[in-house]
C-alpha cells in the first residue's frame, strides 16, 4: 500500500537522507534530524494512523548517527532508542497469526543453540548475549508469526529509495567540497550501506541508463567510506545480477556489461589520490596487495588484506566441525590459547583496551565469524541459500529482486549493530511476507 501523496513522502524522504549526511555543513543540527520523525511517528501512533507510523519510525532509523569515529556529532542516546523502540512497535504492529510448524522448528533449533550456550557458560559475554538474544527475538517474530489480515507493512521503496538518492547527493558535495582523508573517514554509521540501493533496484529492474551512472557513484563515494566489505558485497550482488540476466539476454546483457565496465574504468579518473594517502583507502590497499608480485597462496594474500579478519576466520575454521556447523553457544567468547591476535595493538581499533588486556575476544568483524562463532555456519548457509532462491524466482517474474540481494548486503555489512539488526529483519520480514512494493 502507497499513501495517495506517495510524492509527499518522496521528498520528505530525499530531504531527510540529504540532510542525514550534511556532517560538515550543518555539523551541529544533521544529527538531530532523527527527533523530527520519531515526533512525526509519536503523532500518527496517536492518530491511529498505521502506515505514517512505520513510515516515520523507518526515517528515524534509518538517519540516526550511531557512530561518529569520534569525529561528527552522534545522534543522542535517547534519540536513538526512541527510534529502536517505534521501529520495535511498528514491526510487530500486526504480528498476530502463529504457524505452529514453524514454531516446532524454531523451539527445536532453539533448545540446541541453548544446550551448546550451557555447555560452554563459562565462555558466556553479556555483550554478546545481549545481541544473540536481540537476533533470536527477531526471527521469532518473523518467521513464526505472521501479519493478519489488511496488514499494513513498510512501504520500503517509496521510502528507501529517495532517501538513499538524497544521501548519494550529499555525500558527492561532501567529497567534492570538504573530505580529507587525513582526518578520518567520510562516514562511520553502521547502516551506511543504504547508499547501494539506488544502484541496485535500477541495475535489476535493467534501468541500465540509470545503472551505469548510479552504480560507478556509489562505488565512488564508498571509496571514501574507506570500506572494503560494502563494495565487495556490493559487486557480489552485482556479479549475481548480471550472471542471472546473462543467462536469460545474451546479447543485451554483453552490451550493458561492456558498457558498465567502461563507465566504472573510467570513474578512476575522477579520483585524484595524493600518493601519501593511498594506504589510508582500504581500496587501493586491497588492490596494491592483489596486484603485487609477491608470492604465497590464498591465505597469505587473505593474511596482508586484513590481518584480524584473517584470524578470526582461522578461529572458526581451526574449531570441531560440530562448533562449525552449531556453534559455540550464545554469547560465547574466544580465548586467545595460540595468540592469534597478538598483533592487534590498542591504536588498532580492531577490538576494545578490555579483549586485548584479558585475550578474551568476542567483538568479530563478520558475520560468518561473529554469528557463525556462536549459533554456526547452518543457519546462515540456510539464510543466504533462502535469499538466492527467493532472488531467482521473482527475477523470473520481473518483481522487486533486489530486496533479497540488498538484504544480503545489509547481512555481511550491518549486522553488528542494534540498528543493522532492526532494519536486516524489516527487511527479512517484507520478503518473507511476499509484499509487492509498487
Amino acid at each position: 500500500m502507497i499513501p495517495s501523496r506517495s510524492y509527499i513522502v518522496t521528498w520528505v524522504s530525499f530531504l531527510a537522507g540529504f540532510i542525514s549526511v550534511q556532517r560538515f555543513y550543518l555539523a551541529e543540527l544533521y544529527h538531530y534530524v532523527p527527533l523530527i520523525f520519531v515526533l512525526l511517528a509519536v503523532v500518527s501512533l496517536r492518530t491511529k494512523n498505521k502506515l505514517f507510523f512505520s513510515i516515520f519510525s523507518l526515517i528515524s532509523l534509518l538517519t540516526c548517527v550511531d557512530n561518529g569515529g569520534g569525529i561528527y556529532n552522534e545522534t543522542p542516546t535517547f534519540i536513538r532508542y526512541s527510534s529502536y523502540i517505534l521501529c520495535f512497535l511498528a514491526f510487530f504492529y500486526n504480528k498476530r497469526t502463529l504457524s505452529r510448524k514453524a514454531l516446532v522448528i524454531y523451539v527445536g533449533w532453539l533448545s540446541l543453540v541453548l544446550i551448546i550456550t550451557l555447555l560452554n557458560y563459562e565462555n558466556l559475554v553479556l555483550n554478546a548475549l545481549v545481541h544473540n538474544i536481540i537476533i533470536l527475538c527477531f526471527v521469532l517474530f518473523v518467521f513464526v508469526f505472521k501479519s493478519k489480515g489488511d496488514k499494513v507493512l513498510f512501504c520500503l521503496h517509496i521510502v528507501l529509495f529517495p532517501l538513499a538518492i538524497g544521501m548519494v547527493v550529499g555525500e558527492l558535495i561532501n567529497i567534492i567540497i570538504h573530505f580529507d582523508i587525513r582526518q578520518g573517514y567520510l562516514n562511520y554509521n553502521s547502516i551506511k550501506s543504504l547508499i547501494i540501493y539506488p544502484g541496485l533496484y535500477v541495475l535489476c529492474k535493467r534501468k541500465f541508463l540509470l545503472a551505469i551512472l548510479l552504480i560507478p557513484l556509489t562505488l565512488f563515494i564508498l571509496v571514501f567510506y574507506v570500506t572494503r566489505m560494502i563494495i565487495i558485497s556490493f559487486l557480489m550482488v552485482i556479479l549475481v545480477v548480471v550472471a542471472a540476466y546473462l543467462l536469460k539476454n545474451f546479447l543485451k546483457s554483453l552490451v550493458a556489461i561492456c558498457s558498465l565496465l567502461i563507465i566504472l574504468m573510467s570513474t578512476s579518473n575522477y579520483i585524484n589520490f595524493e600518493e601519501d594517502d593511498l594506504s589510508s583507502y582500504k581500496v587501493t590497499s586491497m588492490i596494491n596487495v592483489l596486484t603485487s608480485d609477491s608470492e604465497g597462496d590464498l591465505s597469505n594474500i587473505l593474511r596482508k588484506l586484513d590481518p584480524v579478519r584473517f584470524g578470526e576466520l582461522s578461529v572458526l575454521i581451526d574449531a570441531p566441525i560440530f562448533n562449525m556447523i552449531f556453534g559455540n553457544g550464545l554469547g560465547a567468547s574466544y580465548f586467545d590459547n595460540n595468540n592469534t591476535f597478538d598483533f592487534v595493538g590498542k591504536h588498532d581499533f580492531a577490538f576494545s583496551e578490555e579483549e586485548l588486556e584479558s585475550r578474551r575476544f568476542y567483538n568479530f568483524h563478520d558475520i560468518w565469524s561473529d554469528v557463525g562463532f556462536r549459533i554456526g555456519l547452518a543457519p546462515l548457509a540456510l539464510l543466504f541459500i533462502w535469499l538466492i532462491r527467493k532472488y531467482w524466482k521473482l527475477s523470473s517474474r520481473d518483481d522487486e529482486s533486489f530486496i533479497p540481494l540488498f538484504c544480503i548486503v545489509l547481512l555481511f555489512c550491518a549486522f553488528f549493530s542494534t540498528a543493522g539488526i532492526i532494519f536486516i529483519f524489516i527487511i527479512l520480514n517484507n520478503i518473507y511476507e511476499k509484499i509487492n512494493y509498487k
